[in-house]
């Protein structure tokens, strides 16, 4: 009997140190965090009653961070062709000319009017060395200065409008890429060398065609 007592006590003894007890558990979420943000913070079992409580739940809140990121990011990209603040313009006569183009290439459609002004001409080296792929020139610009595009290592067509009268010497000269110009009858005059070191040169003229081969007669017929 008294041995059965010592056992019984000793059942008891483990119950209530907790001898018995099963190993923790934890449970681990299902994403972890790559960010520089606060750790994730592992919800745990506790032993009470085996109750599991979530101390924290980052994962909305990065979501919703995300969001908001998403819905302030990404602007409208500027339009180089068209827009007023990549021209210098100076008045002249009447009207305006463009004194220099600083933007960032590519297409470009010169406007026939800036600051309510009506484009009559393109000064001496305004586009000389940019970045401009196409160019057209509008029937308002009367003439085409000095040196206007030339180097212009990217131009590859230059489409001029009836109404322009004047290209200067070495308007277009050094552009390699230069494969594509049409002109337009108004024309009266083009200086020496206009279209010169433009190797792919197709130019039609009243419905002649010069290349680099021949492009000299075509300051002949002025």
């Amino acid at each position: 009997m008294k041995r059965l007592s010592i056992i019984i006590l000793c059942g008891a003894l483990l119950t209530l140190t907790g001898c018995g007890k099963k190993e923790q558990s934890v449970v681990k979420p299902a994403v972890s965090s790559t960010s520089n943000a606060d750790a994730y913070k592992e919800p745990i079992k506790k032993d009470t009653g085996g109750t599991t409580v979530i101390v924290d739940d980052p994962a909305a809140s990065r979501a919703d961070a995300a969001n908001t990121a998403n819905g302030t990011s990404g602007s409208k990209s500027k339009n180089t062709s068209n827009s007023a603040d990549d021209y210098v313009i100076e008045d002249d006569l009447g009207g305006a000319v463009i004194q220099k183009y600083h933007g960032d290439g590519g297409k470009v459609t010169v406007p026939s009017k800036l600051d309510k002004k009506e484009i009559i001409g393109i000064a001496d080296n305004a586009f000389r060395g940019s970045n401009i792929t196409r160019v057209a020139v509008p029937s308002t610009v009367r003439t085409i200065g000095l040196h206007s595009f030339s180097g212009c290592d990217s131009l590859e067509s230059a489409e001029i409008y009836d109404g322009v009268e004047e290209i200067g010497g070495y308007a277009f000269a050094d552009c390699p890429k230069l494969c594509i110009v049409t002109l337009p009858d108004s024309i009266k005059e083009i200086g020496s060398g206009a279209f010169n070191s433009c190797p792919n040169l197709k130019l039609t003229y009243k419905g002649q065609t010069y290349t680099a081969a021949n492009v000299e007669e075509l300051y002949d017929v002025f």
